[in-house]
């Protein structure tokens, strides 16, 4: 649904269930800061609608993001590959903290816009879109993975090893 030009949307004649929160097309730099209903965080648990009116929800866009960028590496060469970016600890109730990039063709990669939290890093040579949707596959390669915390409006900088093709699944 698209808002309104006031900002304001409406939602009606959804039958009773708890809902996932997604905003999409955000402008550059900017990322879904925070989400409430009736006073409660809904980003980790859902919006739950009933036959009450739960009141207004009322979310929080904000600017400017943090900025990850890098660089890939297989042996000391520029590799290419796909750069994923998980939340630390892993918050699977989150897909907005998830994020995915192939990189250039000189094995540069750059992030905008992030929210401000703890990451993890990892390169591969494919892409699997199963990580997006199941992240605890993750977690078989923390160890080759590289930690970020982002600020806003703060760049942070790092060097991947590409996960070889033998500790891939």
């Amino acid at each position: 649904m698209r808002p309104k030009t006031d900002g304001s949307f409406e939602f009606s004649g959804a039958p009773p269930a708890t809902y996932r929160l997604t905003v999409n097309g955000l402008p550059a730099g900017y990322y879904l800061k925070s989400a409430r209903l009736g006073g409660v965080d809904v980003l980790d648990a859902g919006v739950s609608l009933d036959s009450t009116n739960p009141g207004l929800l009322d979310v929080v866009l904000a600017s400017p993001g943090g900025t990850i960028s890098g660089e890939v590496r297989e042996g000391g060469q520029v590799a290419v590959g796909v750069v994923y970016v998980a939340p630390e600890p892993l918050r699977p109730n989150r897909p907005d903290l998830f994020f995915s990039r192939s990189t250039n063709d000189d094995g540069t990669f750059t992030f905008a816009g992030m929210p401000p939290g703890n990451y993890r890093l990892f390169a591969f040579r494919e892409p699997d879109p199963n990580l997006l949707s199941n992240p605890a596959l993750f977690l078989p390669y923390e160890a080759k993975s590289e930690s970020v915390s982002v600020d806003d409006g703060a760049s942070q900088s790092v060097q991947l090893e590409l996960i070889s093709a033998s500790a891939e699944r």
